[in-house]
């Protein structure tokens, strides 16, 4: 349907596991929106839905695909292309949730980078 995220296209941080309340820090504010400072379990956040009822393809953790390209900030080097939005997103105004990175060695990790697991069988709601 071309929206902007899963669930429409109106922006809503409780929605998502995005970095609107990720922080470093301790405090009150660590997880205020989403419940989660950092990684959520896959089926936490029911509203981040497609209208094809796919869960948790908004936020949590961006992508690592199987892609590899030059890399952006060195073209001598490669990357592996990492797709979409995480809870270290901490920008307020433009989460994206179809953000592209090519910047990160095949060999390289990152705490916010996962891989994605599909299955036919709804989880455990536990």
């Amino acid at each position: 349907k071309g929206n902007l995220y899963p669930w429409g296209n109106t922006f809503n941080a409780s929605y998502v596991n995005s970095g609107q309340d990720y922080t470093r820090k301790e405090g009150p504010q660590r997880g205020a929106i989403d419940g989660f400072n950092a990684w959520s379990p896959v089926n936490a956040l029911r509203n981040d839905r497609s209208p094809f009822g796919v869960i948790a393809m908004g936020g949590n953790v961006s992508e690592w695909t199987n892609d590899i390209v030059p890399n952006s900030k060195s073209s001598s080097l490669p990357a592996a292309v990492v797709r979409g939005g995480n809870f270290t997103d901490t920008s307020e105004k433009d989460f994206q949730t179809t953000r592209r990175i090519t910047n990160i060695l095949p060999e390289d990790e990152r705490f916010f980078i996962g891989i994605r697991l599909v299955s036919d069988t709804p989880p455990n709601s536990e």
